[in-house]
């Protein structure tokens, strides 16, 4: 079972153990279903990108965001009765009791405001949020939003919530959406010692897909230990070598930030490895690329996965 608790959203907000999977297979086992809501869209992808935007727009674009990769579950109910306010508080109270951090809220109070946010936000999914007449289904004459996060032994989730009131109506339309962080599933080789040796040699360099950091963020994540500790190894029976630590992002970003950010990485790992796992000073010299050298397309998710890379290049 990956999640031990479930968010229930009810007059009265509790949280409650989950003994089985969702009563309502369509929903996320995650979040229940608004009382009396229906469920009017749902896709799920296994592994997608997701960006959270983290501030209000700025001039029509997301300005602070962090992005994921993971599991992606879309969900959009309709409220009958109940106001936009109503169902975020509901929603807020709840994934609050259940653990999780609430890391942005947004409210916009005219219709623009809150078509400008869907078509930066919830647009370039592309998934059901467009009416027969073009028009975008989900952008009332005000909204909220939340994005909040939690982190356990399951895996890091984050959750969203959008609300709006529909249009001739006195109810209100919902946006769900739970990402779920897993490892992507693709056909990248682990990183041993023996593997490192051989693409050293062959090429002059080798590409580490296992050495983790969060969105935006240059720690290095405990799940990364099996492959820093091979990546000693390798380095501890060569002694001689010296290495480039060279770290790669997507293009999705500032350019000076991206730069910035692979370049601590490489640094943070370099790091962790002499204080943790004994590599000499001056084995391995940080250095960052960015985006500037892509392995892939960053048009999908799989390529931006194979791009967000340190490389080992031979000095």
């Amino acid at each position: 079972m990956k999640q031990i608790f479930r968010v229930v959203i009810s007059a009265v907000l509790v949280l409650i153990p989950l003994v089985a999977v969702a009563d309502e297979p369509e929903d996320h086992p995650l979040v229940s279903r608004y009382p009396g809501s229906t469920l009017t869209y749902s896709f799920a992808s296994e592994y997608a990108e997701y960006r959270v935007p983290l501030a209000p727009l700025d001039r029509r674009e997301i300005s602070e965001h962090i992005d994921l990769e993971g599991s992606v579950t879309y969900l959009q109910y309709r409220v009958p009765d109940r106001s936009p306010l109503e169902v975020f508080r509901n929603y807020e109270s709840a994934l609050t009791q259940a653990g999780f951090e609430i890391l942005f809220t947004h409210e916009g109070s005219t219709f623009t405001q809150a078509h400008h946010w869907v078509a930066a936000v919830y647009d370039p999914h592309g998934l059901g949020w467009k009416s027969t007449s073009g028009a975008s289904a989900m952008a009332g004459n005000a909204f909220r939003y939340l994005a909040a996060y939690r982190g356990d032994g399951a895996g890091d989730v984050y959750v969203t919530v959008y609300t709006t009131p529909r249009r001739g109506s006195d109810d209100s339309l919902l946006q769900l959406d739970v990402i779920e962080m897993t490892p992507m599933d693709a056909d990248m080789i682990t990183v041993t010692a023996d593997h490192i040796a051989g693409e050293i040699a062959r090429l002059g360099f080798v590409s580490i897909y296992d050495v983790y950091f969060p969105p935006d963020s240059d720690e290095v994540l405990g799940r990364s230990a099996a492959a820093l500790g091979e990546i000693a190894t390798f380095l501890h029976a060569n002694p001689d070598m010296r290495f480039y630590a060279v770290g790669h992002t997507t293009n999705i970003g500032d350019h000076a930030y991206l730069m910035d950010l692979s370049y601590r990485r490489a640094q943070a790992m370099v790091q962790v490895l002499m204080e943790e796992y004994g590599v000499a000073a001056g084995v391995l010299e940080p250095a960052g690329v960015g985006p500037l050298s892509p392995v892939a397309s960053n048009e999908t998710p799989v390529g931006q996965g194979l791009n967000r890379r340190v490389e080992l290049v031979l000095r």
